[in-house]
């Protein structure tokens, strides 16, 4: 009988997710035994987060939703995204960050190069999308720069942070927006909000109160399944609202005649 045997990678490996109709999201695939382990070390992380810092990042993405809303009806939050935040998180400046054991630990998991086609590249950033914890590490060092410069500019109010998300006071915005960028990150200016009726957040739309969200389309449905992902984004766009929903169902209901029958 074969025996097999795990192989070493000698990085992680590049690859491309749709974003949106014109761009595409770059990720890595991380060396399996490693990505365990690094999801390990996001589920503590998760965990801690929501003990020292009130983070829920189990149910952080419906709180931002709402929080989105109330801010765009009553102008109190603004609402800021940030532009390839996991590519900008320098080696260095997150190896000065973090406390030495957290260091050593989070260090000795990540990926030191990505395989880009036939090149072997060094990397510079600290983590990728596709690591197991990225996502908790950068909330977590977002959200405490934004304690951190809440704490300086005497500024009251509630920090919310999920993922490279954030909800803070109105008030807070323009200098958290200039403390990011001295760290190495810029806002997403398309998709980040201080002032007017409209706010966005996890995937939620409002604009004085009202969802105004709409199906995003990354690519052309070509399989069933993207028939039906498509028609379940275009029912979750409706929601509960029937005046929304009675203008969404032709197109729904055209969006359903692309599946088989037996479907």
């Amino acid at each position: 009988q074969r025996r097999l045997y795990p192989t070493v990678a000698t990085g992680n490996q590049y690859f491309t997710v749709p974003k949106n109709g014109l761009t595409d999201r770059s990720c890595c695939q991380e060396a399996v035994v490693n990505l365990a382990y690094q999801l390990a070390a996001g589920q503590v992380i998760r965990r801690r987060a929501l003990k020292t810092l009130n983070i829920d990042l189990n149910h952080g993405a419906a709180l931002h939703q709402e929080l989105a809303r109330a801010g765009s009806l009553y102008g109190h939050v603004a609402t800021l995204d940030l532009s390839s935040a996991s590519d900008r998180w320098a080696r260095e400046l997150v190896r000065y960050l973090l406390p030495s054991d957290w260091r050593v630990l989070l260090d000795s998991l990540r990926a030191t190069h990505t395989l880009f086609g036939a090149r072997r590249l060094y990397l510079e950033k600290f983590s990728s999308m596709g690591n197991g914890f990225t996502f908790e590490l950068e909330t977590v060092l977002f959200a405490t720069l934004a304690l951190v410069v809440q704490e300086e500019e005497l500024i009251a109010g509630e920090i919310h942070c999920y993922g490279d998300d954030l909800i803070v006071p109105v008030a807070l915005g323009i200098p958290l927006a200039a403390a990011l960028a001295q760290v190495g990150h810029s806002l997403n200016l398309e998709k980040s909000f201080l002032e007017g009726p409209f706010r966005e957040s996890c995937g939620g739309d409002y604009h004085s109160g009202v969802a105004v969200s709409t199906a995003k389309l990354e690519s052309l449905p070509e399989e069933p399944r993207d028939w039906m992902s498509l028609a379940n984004n275009l029912r979750r766009v409706a929601g509960n609202c029937a005046r929304r929903w009675a203008l969404i169902k032709p197109v729904w209901d055209q969006v359903l005649a692309f599946l088989p029958n037996q479907i």
